[in-house]
């Protein structure tokens, strides 16, 4: 009659015929105190498997004798479970381009991402400005519609940054970077929507209005410089 002892809690304790006998086994499920008992087994070896979750199993070869009672006892080890490797497909956001993000996701203002710049395939940033139904191009310098049409009697000024520092009112057909090399760019030419950070109202174009009234170019490039 075997009988043994697990580590705590329930556990499984199988036995199985060894040394070439007729197959078979036989299951047994211990205790709350990770004790087991058989009773009838013929005198003979057998191979005792002992499995909890969680922990390594552990067997031992036992031969029970007739009408004698075999203890023994099985020590397990807990076992670490492996987790399957989590792959990231989606490519990072670098800083920079995070708050170009966050604002792309809110709906205000206008945006043109890295893919759509790519697909345009232009050779200068001055037409993918263009593209944008708010922005007109007079001699090199760009100005909002909105302005020109309502506000102004003439043509109002954009204020640019680019990777969030503001640069003198450039002409867009020969100061701006390639767009080979631009990320994003964000247009606002309604003042309520322009991001706080970027707000300015001084401009710096002689003779021409400027600055936040007339709204905001942001241009984000690829290496951050």
């Amino acid at each position: 009659m075997p009988s043994g002892a697990g580590l705590h809690s329930f556990g499984e304790a199988e036995f199985s015929r060894d040394r070439g006998l007729p197959c078979g086994s036989i299951t047994v499920t211990t205790g709350a105190d990770g004790r087991f008992r058989i009773v009838g087994l013929p005198p003979r070896d057998y191979i005792v498997i002992v499995r909890r979750i969680g922990y390594g199993p552990v067997s031992a070869i036992v031969h029970p004798d007739v009408d004698d009672t075999l203890r023994a006892s099985f020590m397990l080890a807990p076992v670490s479970t492996m987790l399957d490797t989590i792959v990231i497909t989606e490519p990072s956001i670098p800083g920079r381009l995070a708050e170009f993000e966050g604002r792309r996701s809110t709906g205000q203002g206008q945006f043109m991402t890295q893919a759509q710049i790519e697909q345009y395939d232009f050779a200068g940033v001055s037409d993918l400005l263009r593209t944008f139904h708010s922005i007109n191009i007079i001699n090199g310098i760009a100005v909002a519609q909105r302005a020109v049409m309502r506000l102004q009697p003439g043509p109002c000024a954009l204020t640019f940054y680019i990777d969030g520092v503001r640069i003198p009112t450039p002409n867009v057909e020969r100061d701006l970077p390639s767009p080979k090399e631009v990320a994003g760019i964000e247009v606002y030419v309604n003042s309520g929507e322009i991001p706080l950070q970027y707000r300015s109202f001084g401009g710096d174009h002689p003779g021409w209005p400027s600055g936040g009234f007339c709204g905001v170019v942001l241009l984000w490039t690829r290496s951050g410089t």
